[in-house]
């Protein structure tokens, strides 16, 4: 007497499978979107903390600015960066060209920017005049906007910036923030 498994047995777990793995799959894409909007919002957030603690530190006004549009031209894509100047184009590369968006750090120029390619599909939609929130060195107090990052399946995440410099974040459908 053999042992082991009939084809039909075979055919039968391969079957009950493919159907475990198709009910698990369009959860595992919302389960994707939710952790790049996350990791979209929380870039940002440690950004803005950095932006405001190195403004105080040296005594003069740090921009982070905004730009949306950029790269191969998608609503979705867009980049934010740090520099003395509002204003800064977040998509120089090239430290020494005077756009760049980048900041003198222990004696070296360095690029301080954060992209849409490191969050695909996520869109940014902020409201700061001129694109761009900038930091008085005085009080850590910041012209207030808010941003919004969402998935193509509407999954969403809005920060606030008060004008204090605080900054808040809720979600009306994503785990572990506070309603909007």
């Amino acid at each position: 007497m053999a042992r082991g498994f009939t084809l039909v047995e075979l055919l039968i777990a391969l079957a009950v499978l493919g159907i475990s793995i198709s009910i698990a799959m369009p959860s595992m894409g919302e389960m994707v979107e939710r952790n790049r909007v996350r990791g979209a919002v929380e870039a940002l957030y440690s950004e803005f903390q950095f932006v405001r603690m190195e403004a105080v530190k040296r005594n003069t006004p740090l921009s982070l600015t905004f730009s949306s549009g950029t790269g191969d031209g998608s609503t979705d894509s867009w980049c934010f960066g740090l520099d003395e100047n509002p204003g800064c184009d977040c998509t120089v590369t090239d430290v020494d060209n005077a756009a760049a968006c980048a900041l003198m750090t222990a004696g070296e120029n360095v690029l301080k920017t954060v992209s849409s390619e490191s969050y695909k599909n996520i869109s940014l939609n902020q409201t700061f005049a001129a694109d761009s929130a900038t930091f008085n060195p005085v009080r850590g107090t910041v012209n207030a906007g808010t941003m919004t990052f969402q998935s193509p399946h509407a999954l969403s995440v809005q920060l606030q910036v008060t004008v204090l410099g605080r900054i808040d974040s809720c979600s009306d459908n994503v785990l572990g923030y506070s309603g909007c």
